[in-house]
């Protein structure tokens, strides 16, 4: 994210909500970063607004989807530099307030993504920087537009990922692209990006939300118990050993083989082999 594009937006008026929600009628709800003045940035507001948004989505069982984007020319700016430079905001205090600043606000947000059992989709509209690049990161699945871009930023401000990049980035993009990534600070292409693995797709500018909820369609088709079951043993399967994870599958299974869900969907299959065999 440039410094113009957050200079130029510091002084405008808030309007709305920090965080738009819009909850569909097939079950998937679309969180909408709604600072734009400020490119989105990691204020206490926009932390706030987006985690208890996710963590209540997942309080509904008619949840299906959790799409995360934001409003105007940036996903998400990370850090605000501006309170970074007047220590106010999260970034007010002693070394020990401005650490709990981070635990009690961006860290909120990378949590209630890791702890969601709904599946979380990005649908990147622009810049990614610092805490923005990570919130992609820890994203299941993120489709980019063409004029996004991205960058773990905070060795250019002589800081490290106060979010866990350094804990996601290597899981996600591998360790040679998260070296790359935080030692320069620079930005990557979306091409890039999709190269790295940070996001599954590049797409048309005008498309990104259009593909987005086409992917979001073809996850709920499948029952939604399943789903979110499935989510929480990948999430955690990278920090079981694997007979943990193993007894973990059985003993969801055993429960989803009485499920309702599970019997239609069964059906389904057995009358479609049974067509064929005619």
């Amino acid at each position: 994210m440039s410094v113009d594009e957050l200079e130029n937006g510091k002084n405008s008026n808030q309007e709305g909500p920090a965080v738009l929600v819009q909850k569909r009628p097939d079950g998937i709800c679309i969180l909408t970063m709604n600072r734009p003045h400020v490119a989105n940035a990691s204020t206490p507001e926009i932390c706030m607004a987006l985690s208890a948004a996710i963590n209540e989505a997942n309080k509904d069982d008619a949840t299906r989807v959790i799409i995360i984007t934001g409003n105007g020319s940036a996903f998400a700016a990370g850090g605000d530099i501006f309170a970074m430079d007047t220590r106010t905001g999260m970034f007010e205090g002693s070394p020990n307030e401005i650490r709990n600043g981070y635990r009690k606000l961006i860290h909120s947000v990378q949590l209630a993504v890791y702890y969601s059992d709904v599946p979380v989709l990005g649908a990147i509209n622009g810049s990614a920087a610092g805490a923005g690049n990570d919130l992609v990161a820890i994203c299941d699945i993120a489709i980019a537009s063409e004029k996004a871009k991205f960058s773990e930023a905070f060795v250019s401000l002589g800081l490290i990922s106060g979010d866990g990049g350094s804990w996601l980035l290597p899981r996600v993009v591998g360790k040679t692209n998260a070296f790359l990534m935080a030692y320069t600070g620079e930005y990557f292409s979306a091409e890039e990006a999709c190269k790295m693995g940070l996001v599954w797709k590049v797409v048309p500018h005008e498309s990104v939300m259009e593909e987005t909820l086409a992917l979001a369609a073809r996850i709920i088709k499948n029952p939604n118990g399943a789903v979110r079951a499935t989510r929480r043993l990948i999430i955690e399967g990278g920090q079981s050993s694997f007979e943990a994870a193993l007894d973990q599958c059985a003993s969801i299974q055993g429960g989803l083989h009485y499920t309702p869900e599970h019997r239609e969907k069964l059906a389904g299959v057995i009358a479609r082999v049974k067509a064929h065999k005619k």
